[in-house]
């Protein structure tokens, strides 16, 4: 007898069901270097410093791609509710380092001069992730020329006492203050004090009169903000 020409004869016994292919599966292994121990001492340095730098490549690529997520709501094509879902789900960080990448990616977005400078090798991940919280797309490039001749310490430093559009360069007598109110129940010995050294009528000894004395003011007393 030849070959039976009924298409059901020709089908396996029993197929399973074909499973939706998730968008996101892939080669995602990544074998580590062999680690060797007792190398020459510049050997480790270097070992040192290249593990440092892919180290840091791989948060700038972790949050590039996160962002994608988020900006573009793929966490709906894996089967999660929201971004902080797929976070949990889908990645072994916390949530609230995720946020952490996204916003420096995010920033990073306005920032090109900063985000090519450091693709090319030329700061420190440490001084991007400080660096993007005040720079603006103005005064980026100061940030990096500051960054480059100065330690990651010293960028730090700079960043705590700059607001956005300051830029890096030191500001005369440190800067512009910021004041917050304060209001508490003072002795008759603290509050004779207090007068002696901000007595009624100055700025300062005309708290509670509804003036805006928390928001961060210039040197002048106007509350420009930057220069």
């Amino acid at each position: 007898m030849g070959p039976s020409t009924n298409p059901a004869s020709t089908s396996p016994p029993c197929e399973l069901p074909q499973q939706k292919k998730d968008p996101f599966a892939g080669e995602t292994f990544v074998r580590i270097r062999k680690l060797v121990r007792n190398l020459p001492t510049k050997t480790v340095i270097r070992r040192v410093h290249e593990s440092e730098r892919l180290a840091a490549a791989g948060e700038r690529e972790l949050g590039f791609y996160l962002r994608e997520v988020q900006r573009r709501k793929l966490y709906r094509e894996v089967s999660c509710t929201s971004f902080d879902h797929f976070v949990r789900l889908r990645t072994g960080i916390s949530e609230k380092k995720a946020r952490e990448l996204v916003g420096i990616a995010r920033a990073l977005e306005k920032l090109p001069v900063i985000d090519n400078a450091f693709s090319d090798g030329l700061l420190y991940w440490t001084a991007v992730r400080a660096m993007v919280t005040v720079a603006i797309p103005q005064d980026e490039q100061e940030w990096v020329d500051f960054a480059r001749m100065n330690t990651v310490r010293a960028v730090e430093r700079r960043v705590a006492s700059s607001k956005a559009g300051d830029g890096p360069r030191e500001k005369p007598f440190g800067g512009s203050p910021t004041f917050y109110p304060h209001e508490f129940n003072a002795s008759p010995e603290l509050h004779q004090l207090i007068d002696c050294v901000f007595p009624p009528g100055s700025p300062q000894g005309d708290r509670g009169t509804g003036g805006d004395s928390g928001r961060p003011a210039s040197r002048d007393g106007s509350g420009a903000q930057g220069r």
